[in-house]
């Protein structure tokens, strides 16, 4: 198609290797906006993949093709992605190595993902949150019979946690194929892929026209509102229920993990869900996790280098936010904040424990107290952990 074509390596936690594949069509102009499209080219062990998602990939490079000779003042991106299975590994990693230049020229992004399964009802746009954005407006004026919906659970959300607009073109319903043999080619329906394709296709030849102008100041401002932001006046409200906690934060979270720990008489269940959360006035969503034991939350841990971050950074966010530190010893930090009476540690080794599910190197700990009349008591902990979740 004459693109030009990179691979960038990929190495999950178990040493397992593959690339994320990505395809350029260059600006007419220096500085241009950037829209991606894209697609993920794993599958499941257990099934042949067409559906998911061979059938995304399909839809990917037919608008690629679609758009080879359309003129354009904005970069595209056509992006395959691996180990989208297994936690939406590809484009963490594909989104973590984005520099802040690059972020801020990014308008949005569109993912392709399960389409056109035999068992399935029409094509569906999605976001994150169930709320429209730019790009999911444009679409449905593309097609007025794409329908809306909400779906956290592909590659869109690892653009829409950097701050990114986002969205899912996807089928209505799983079907039968799901994850299994029957995921064949000959259980899909070329049609519906093709409508799909032709609708991105469509809306992204608009956004290439010259004609069209910037979409860059929306896409800042619809990303940053997609990401709950935790002030320093904003209480953490650990022991309450999932529901509670996300009718305040105001967003859904992602399960990513579930464990049981039981002993003589007792059990306890563990579920670990992901949000997009801006932390110390970051401009960027870093990757926070919480933890919910028994349905109520337990712990909260930061992994700001999924979305770029480095140790030195988080510092110097909470350095701006609260001053020079007032302690450093023995590997921790400690800042106090005299507004609303917490004391926040900054631990350069994270603390073991038995319920700890991320892997096991080492990183930063982050710890908040809230300071009663008889000294401090730790509420809860925030953990900027790094290594792969397992």
């Amino acid at each position: 198609m004459g693109y030009s074509v990179t691979l960038q390596p990929y190495t999950d936690g178990q040493g397992r290797t593959g690339h994320n594949v990505a395809a350029v069509k260059a600006a007419s102009v220096p500085d241009a906006d950037i829209l991606v499209l894209s697609a993920h080219h794993d599958s499941v062990p257990t099934a042949y993949g067409a559906n998911d998602n061979a059938s995304g990939v399909a839809a990917l490079l037919y608008t690629a093709e679609a758009l080879r000779n359309v003129p354009t003042d904005t970069e595209v991106r056509f992006l395959s992605f691996t180990d989208e299975e297994n936690g939406k590994n590809g484009s963490r990693t594909y989104t973590a190595s984005l520099t802040e230049e690059e972020r801020t020229r990014i308008v949005g992004a569109i993912q392709f993902d399960m389409l056109g399964g035999l068992g399935s009802t029409g094509t569906l746009v999605c976001t994150v949150d169930g709320e429209a954005n730019w790009v999911s407006d444009l679409l449905q004026k593309k097609n007025p019979g794409l329908e809306s919906g909400v779906e956290t659970a592909s590659d869109h959300t690892s653009f829409q946690l950097s701050g990114i607009p986002a969205v899912l073109l996807m089928q209505r319903g799983r079907g039968y194929l799901y994850h299994s043999a029957a995921d064949t080619a000959e259980q899909l329906d070329l049609y519906a892929i093709a409508a799909a394709a032709d609708s991105a296709a469509a809306a992204a030849e608009e956004i290439c026209s010259a004609d069209t102008p910037s979409y860059r100041a929306l896409a800042r401002e619809q990303g940053e509102r997609g990401a709950y932001r935790q002030t320093r006046q904003n209480m953490i409200y650990f022991g309450s229920s999932r529901a509670d906690t996300e009718a305040y934060i105001g967003a859904a979270g992602e399960p990513v993990g579930a464990s049981e720990i039981s002993g003589e008489g007792w059990t306890d269940t563990y579920e670990t869900y992901h949000y997009s959360m801006r932390w110390f006035d970051s401009k960027v969503p870093m990757s926070t996790y919480y933890q919910y034991r028994n349905g109520f939350l337990e712990r909260i841990e930061l992994r700001p280098e999924e979305t770029g971050y480095t140790g030195e950074q988080v510092r110097e966010l909470i350095e701006a936010m609260y001053g020079s530190p007032v302690s450093e010893e023995r590997g921790q930090t400690g800042w106090s904040d005299p507004i609303y009476s917490k004391y926040i540690t900054l631990s350069r080794e994270r603390r073991s424990s038995r319920h700890q599910r991320s892997g096991g190197c080492g990183g930063m700990e982050l710890s908040v107290f809230d300071p009663p009349a008889g000294g401090q008591t730790e509420v809860g902990r925030v953990q900027p952990v790094y290594g792969r979740y397992q």
